[in-house]
């Protein structure tokens, strides 16, 4: 994950290795907390201190760039794609997604697809 930055932070450590390995099913943010049993400020309050952002934006980093590698090694559709990494609205998963990349998921595709 390239926005990780390291940090002694065990709850985000945690957290973090839980959601590479899920970051495609749905879930919240407080169902996230719940699971690790701490409160959602505190589930906050850790990963701003470790890796100075909310879980929530770590999570739609994870989810965008799962979704650049599918669009880069697959010809799967982006509908598609944008389910498999956890998206069920294409509007937000546009709008997310070019607001990291500065592209939109064709454009993406277009320009770094290694498929010929």
């Amino acid at each position: 994950m390239r926005i990780a930055k390291p940090h002694q932070d065990e709850l985000v450590q945690k957290v973090q290795k839980w959601l590479e390995l899920h970051f495609h099913e749905q879930f919240s943010i407080e169902d996230l907390a719940q699971q690790f049993n701490v409160t959602l400020r505190t589930l906050i309050r850790h990963f701003n201190s470790a890796l100075n952002l909310p879980p929530n934006r770590y999570l739609q980093a994870i989810r965008i760039e799962a979704a650049q590698k599918r669009l880069e090694e697959t010809e799967h559709s982006i509908d598609v794609i944008m389910q498999a990494v956890g998206y069920q609205d294409p509007s937000s998963f546009r709008r997310l997604f070019r607001k990291k990349t500065g592209l939109t998921p064709l454009e993406y595709r277009r320009r770094f697809s290694r498929r010929l």
